[in-house]
């Protein structure tokens, strides 16, 4: 799946070029929180400088954790300043 931001802030400011843009899920075999994509920033994020981020969907080829995101979970957005 790809994730087309379009606007990205911290504290109302906009992220700056080396900002970190991560998206995370929760695994449903372990509960823990996994990244299952990012994005940096290197260029200022709007309408016509979109941040792509391609994320991961779990395949289920390892019974034990999940490899990626589980459709229908909600998705976990975490900003990084650098």
């Amino acid at each position: 799946m790809t994730i087309f931001v379009v606007s990205a802030q911290i504290y109302s400011l906009d992220m700056q070029l080396g900002d970190e843009v991560g998206v995370f899920d929760i695994d449903p075999n372990t509960g823990d929180e996994i990244c299952v994509g990012a994005g940096l920033v290197t260029q200022p994020v709007s309408n016509t400088n979109i941040l792509e981020i391609v994320v991961s969907m779990n395949d289920g080829s390892n019974p034990d954790f999940a490899n990626g995101f589980t459709p229908g979970n909600d998705m976990i957005f975490k900003l990084w300043t650098s």
